[in-house]
């Protein structure tokens, strides 16, 4: 046991340990770290052990998911593979951590989320690993139990102090002394890219055998290129093997967003129909306003004025009353993007883009109502105005 702290707390000074980090499973890293979480390269096996009564006919589960990661790794076009315990959206158990020795914590400060992963599965899903190590074969249900901390949980529990060689336990004192952290990752949001990452506890599949519902595979190249060899892989393993899907992770994390994409389009409609209505009636009332002064430009004429004159004027005072409600607008706009930052998730582009779409509508809809009406006073003979006055 001794001989296991003493290898956590080696590895943890070989590695340089980054806080701050945050994987974003859209494709970004948030914090210090400037890399990306590759996830177009990536591959989600959906299976399903419990319900099909697969995982009770294997008693020897940690022995299957290493033959399964081993036959998926050796494959041409494959770089890693893992299993996990759960799956996108809402992935992990509701669980606590007492730290031994660590009174004082609140209800708050304990509580986390809890997945259980096989070898190899930061590295697949590109989790960087902060400090300490990863699972390994070594780790199994005759050694001691080991569990890998997110940085954000890491900070709960233990502050600004490295995570790496302390007990933890499910209950408090005297059961605080079950698991020895030997890792931090960077947090993760394993609850869907529109929720911020939680804090999290790994723990080794191996140790804890449970069901597994996903098989995350790394590819070179196209992870699509390799869905049907996985298939044939895993059938070769295991003809009645339980899969229900093999998709993108892209795909995967898309499946999680369906009610924000059905309010996003929502949304859209109801914005397009009021632009709609405001360009309609911003015509008419500029259109209408136009047409009132036909008397006034005809005597603009008679006095001197020049039909091109007339049009310029009718343009400029149009332009004046568009920004007088464009310019607000956009600062408008600009906070209700910040709002809908936090309803829609990657809607801050698409936002962006709709200001700019309906301030050109509205601009185009003004000037067509000022340039049309325009022409006709501009063609309007001096003399009758005069007479009709």
């Amino acid at each position: 046991m001794s001989d296991q702290i003493a290898e956590g707390l080696t590895n943890s000074g070989r590695i340089r340990a980054r806080t701050g980090h945050r994987v974003n499973f859209s494709g970004r890293h948030l914090g210090n770290s400037r890399c990306r979480t590759d996830r177009e390269h990536v591959l989600s096996v959906r299976v399903d052990m419990r319900r099909t009564g697969y995982a009770a006919r294997h008693p020897n589960l940690p022995a299957l998911y290493r033959d399964i990661t081993q036959r998926l790794e050796a494959m041409p076009g494959v770089q890693t593979a893992a299993v996990e315990m759960c799956s996108l959206p809402d992935c992990g158990w509701n669980t606590a951590l007492y730290v031994f020795g660590g009174g004082g914590l609140s209800n708050a400060q304990v509580h986390g989320k809890e997945d259980h992963v096989g070898a190899g599965f930061f590295a697949t899903m590109g989790i960087p690993l902060l400090r300490g190590r990863d699972f390994s074969g070594t780790d199994t249900d005759k050694s001691q139990t080991v569990a890998i901390v997110s940085h954000s949980y890491a900070r709960q529990l233990f502050g600004n102090e490295s995570p790496i060689g302390h007990w933890v336990g499910y209950e408090p004192a005297p059961h605080d002394h079950e698991f020895l952290i030997v890792g931090e990752i960077a947090d993760a949001r394993v609850d869907g890219p529109q929720f911020e990452a939680p804090p999290l506890v790994y723990m080794d599949i191996d140790q804890a055998p449970n069901p597994v519902q996903m098989i995350q595979v790394r590819a070179a190249g196209d992870p699509r290129d390799v869905a049907g060899q996985i298939r044939q892989a895993l059938s070769e393993i295991d003809p009645d093997f339980p899969i229900t899907e093999i998709v993108p992770f892209t795909t995967e994390l898309n499946d999680g967003l369906g009610t924000e994409k059905l309010l996003a389009r929502v949304a859209s409609v109801y914005a397009g129909l009021t632009l709609l209505l405001l360009a309609i009636g911003f015509y008419g009332v500029m259109a209408s306003r136009t047409a009132r002064r036909k008397n006034e430009f005809g005597i603009r004429l008679a006095l001197g004025a020049s039909r091109r004159h007339i049009q310029v004027l009718i343009l400029g005072q149009t332009v004046c009353i568009l920004l007088a409600g464009v310019v607000p607008g956009l600062f408008l706009s600009a906070g209700a993007i910040r709002l809908a930052r936090h309803v829609l998730y990657g809607s801050t582009s698409a936002n962006s883009l709709a200001v700019v779409a309906g301030t050109i509508v509205l601009v185009l809809a003004g000037s067509l109502a000022t340039l049309i009406p325009a022409r006709r006073p501009g063609m309007a003979d001096p003399l009758e105005t005069l007479r009709s006055e």
